[in-house]
């Protein structure tokens, strides 16, 4: 459904939930940014990345804010959907 798509994105909510995420991986993974994807991998899809998603992820994080991977992070079907 779009709207809720859009929503995800870009809403109030979900941007104020990313920012909150992004402040747990600085407080707990510190400034390494390896260890800030695999807490937040381990928060939003219960493991750890693979070394695909991993490399990704890194290559995400050196042009985009913490705040961006973590709306991205809440955004990933593993964590939107229970199997």
């Amino acid at each position: 459904h779009a709207p809720q798509a859009l929503e995800l994105m870009n809403g109030t909510l979900s941007n104020d939930m990313a920012k909150a995420l992004a402040a747990r991986l600085d407080k707990e993974a510190g400034s390494s940014q390896a260890k800030q994807v695999d807490l937040a991998y381990r928060l939003t899809a219960g493991r750890l990345p693979n070394a695909k998603e991993k490399a990704t992820a890194l290559r995400f994080l050196k042009t985009q804010s913490l705040s961006e991977f973590s709306l991205a992070m809440l955004n990933l079907n593993s964590f939107l959907y229970v199997d």
